[in-house]
């Protein structure tokens, strides 16, 4: 039965017989029972006391008891209570903007006021100047002219366009690219009629409304277009967040990447000028699912069709930085993905110094980390060699991301740097062969042909296969190499790449066969991949094989071992030479130019692996079977 202690005496007790059991003293988890059981102790005397008191006294004593303890303390404490005056709580006060321009032009008459806003109605660059002042404070880059040209050229006059354009630029971060684009673009679209319904488009419809909260504060506040536009600016019907109807009845919507577009009308119009202001983040390009979404539903799907059945008159601008090889922009830049669309992709550095072993030494000087000065000294080297270290350089916008800024991001994130401010699909580190470390040379050479038709060359074929043909599929890619015994040399001949039918795969592996046996190149192995549904294709290759009478030597070989470290394992040979492609194909052959290009822009996670993967096994094939040691 467990001890139970009726008084705080027998507690003490049980407590002293203890302490004289222990030569150093009770142990600390016996001292804690202890402790909480006298501290149950005090709380039953403190709520037996207070009940007591409670009860003892009458109510009219306890009454009479507050009251007397009240008057003492009125007796004691005696203060005067003021009610404090309202303070004004402070109110930002927008300033006024464009006041330069006003006090500039106070000498000229209202008939040269208004030549100069005929005149701005047709060039976006001098309304930009002219009104926005406070923005333009540097000089415009080239990317800047070719904006404000490319707008002027197709919305500055009022003309009978038979269709509305569509415009893809990739341009540096950091460029003032929103500026202009989400900006002043959509100010002079309203002042001068030229579109009745506007929608800014953004990642997040929190960054569209920051834009549209720029031009409502333009709208509100600048002196010169108050001046200028009297019947613009100021509120309007609609003026909230995220959506505007401004005075002279133009509309201005605002929304996020994946917000409903299609369908939306202003009265009878439907939206007439899209501004798709860097609309995705890196997060959406990360995930395949968002990337998918955005590009496949969102922006095929919707956007794109915003307009009526015949939306040929609405202008689209889709203006950003590219975040990935897989992100939307880089597909829009793409001629083969989106033939209608036009495009510019800009770069902050046109043209790297040519004394580049003047930066390396820089470099060493920044990174030295043990060196507390190291960016003052660094900053001391620049100056010293300026002349040298920026000649052959080609800077997009020198006045306002100058080199010395982008050498220095250059080199504390080159992947950054390359997709942020060179607009480069790929980070140039991750990828495994780059383009300029693979080895080209003209096949149809007199010395390339004698190899190819020598009796010490042998060829061999892999098929990488594919499940169908669908847009989202993989391709399927068959791929021939030639070994030359005496040299080594792996000359890649041929590689057919395509999104096929699991029928017209088995055509193009029997079709190639006869092509090369035909030019004397008998492939003296094709393999094909059976993991999973590619046994079966591998079977059926094989037995239409049979029924031609071609009985071309076709195995299986299955995979088991990861692919990105089986294509790792041929790195080596694609950069030290051994493996040849043919120029000739690769400038005018558009498959085999595919299949290069993706093994050039090929490293871990890309979504086509499919001519890399091809070419592994090709080699992997052709290298000489090893001996194995059978024991019992």
């Amino acid at each position: 039965m467990a001890k139970k202690f009726k008084t705080r005496e027998e507690l003490e007790e049980f407590k002293k017989s203890l302490a004289s059991k222990f030569e150093s003293g009770i142990p600390q988890y016996l001292q804690d029972f202890i402790d909480k059981k006298e501290r149950r102790f005090d709380d039953e005397e403190y709520y037996t006391e207070k009940a007591r008191r409670k009860y003892s006294f009458t109510p009219e004593e306890r009454r009479e008891f507050i009251e007397d303890k009240k008057q003492e303390f009125w007796e004691n404490n005696k203060f005067r209570i003021f009610k404090s005056p309202k303070k004004g709580i402070p109110v930002y006060q927008e300033p006024p903007k464009g006041e330069e321009r006003i006090e500039e032009e106070k000498e000229l008459s209202q008939e040269e006021i208004n030549a100069l806003i005929s005149i701005s109605e047709s060039d976006l660059e001098l309304f930009a100047m002219r009104y926005f002042p406070h923005y333009l404070k540097k000089p415009s880059s080239k990317f800047h002219k070719f904006l404000y040209g490319f707008l002027s050229r197709n919305l500055g006059t009022i003309s009978k366009r038979r269709r509305g354009f569509k415009k893809a630029i990739a341009a540096p971060r950091a460029n003032s690219k929103s500026s202009i684009m989400s900006g002043i673009l959509p100010l002079w679209c309203a002042c001068y009629q030229k579109k009745k319904f506007i929608i800014i488009i953004s990642n997040s419809a929190n960054q569209a409304e920051e834009f549209l909260e720029d031009i409502k504060r333009e709208l509100e506040y600048n002196e010169i277009l108050k001046r200028d536009f009297p019947h613009v600016v100021g509120k309007g019907a609609i003026w909230k967040r995220g959506h505007i109807i401004t005075r002279n009845n133009v509309q201005i919507l605002a929304l996020g990447s994946g917000s409903r577009v299609r369908g939306r009308r202003f009265g009878k119009d439907r939206p007439d000028l899209l501004l798709l202001d860097d609309c995705e983040d890196d997060e959406m390009v990360r995930s395949q699912a968002t990337r998918e979404y955005i590009r496949y539903q969102w922006f095929n799907k919707g956007v794109l069709h915003v307009g009526e059945a015949d939306s040929s008159n609405i202008d689209f601008l889709f203006i950003g930085t590219i975040n990935g090889k897989d992100c939307l922009l880089n597909a829009l830049l793409d001629p083969s993905q989106y033939p209608d669309w036009s495009s510019n992709r800009f770069q902050a550095v046109e043209e790297f110094p040519t004394n580049m072993n003047l930066w390396d030494e820089w470099e060493g000087i920044y990174k030295n980390g043990l060196n507390k000065n190291r960016e003052e000294d660094a900053w001391k080297f620049y100056l010293e060699h300026k002349e040298a270290m920026d000649e052959g350089a080609k800077i997009l916008w020198p006045e306002g991301d100058p080199l010395y800024g982008l050498m220095v991001s250059r080199i504390s994130d080159p992947s950054g740097f390359s997709s942020e401010k060179q607009n480069l699909a790929l980070d140039p580190n991750s990828l495994l062969f780059p383009i300029e470390s693979l080895s080209f040379k003209d096949f149809s050479s007199s010395d390339i042909q004698e190899i190819l038709n020598s009796r010490s060359t042998e060829f061999f074929s892999a098929l990488d296969p594919s499940l169908g043909k669908k847009n989202n599929s993989d391709y399927s890619c068959m791929a021939t190499v030639a070994r030359h015994k005496p040299t080594g040399l792996i000359l890649v001949v041929d590689i057919d790449m395509k999104r096929r039918t699991v029928e017209e795969q088995i055509e193009l592996v029997l079709n190639k066969y006869e092509q090369f046996c035909k030019k004397g190149w008998g492939q003296k192995l094709i393999v094909c991949e059976e993991n999973l549904f590619q046994v079966v294709l591998k079977d059926n290759i094989i037995k239409e094989s049979r029924k031609r009478g071609l009985y071309a030597p076709i195995e299986g070989i299955a995979n088991y071992k990861d692919k990105h470290a089986r294509i790792e394992s041929i790195a080596p040979l694609l950069r030290n030479g051994t493996v040849i492609f043919d120029s000739y194909k690769y400038k005018y052959n558009q498959q085999y130019a595919l299949a290069v290009n993706l093994i050039a822009e090929y490293s871990e996670g890309v979504s086509h692996d499919d001519s890399a993967d091809a070419l592994e096994i090709c080699i992997r094939i052709c290298k000489k079977k090893k001996f194995r040691m059978l024991v019992k």
